[in-house]
């Protein structure tokens, strides 16, 4: 019985870390994209509506 839980053990650990390595590959990956995204402004009007939407804004331009 002892060979069996130290051969699961083993197998276990393997797999724990493939994940690992896998999930840091990812994480750098997305970080190394997110240098290559373009800059977009951001709005200067706390109200202003962005393009398409519906208005859900009072004629006083703020929230009703």
């Amino acid at each position: 019985m002892d060979r069996a839980h130290l051969t699961v053990k083993e197998f276990f650990t393997r797999g724990v870390s493939a994940v690992y390595r896998v999930a840091i590959f990812i994480a750098l990956l997305a970080l190394l994209v997110t240098f290559f995204l373009p800059e977009q402004p951001m709005r200067r009007d706390q109200w202003a509506e962005p393009s398409g939407a519906e208005s859900l804004t009072s004629t006083s331009g703020r929230p009703a």
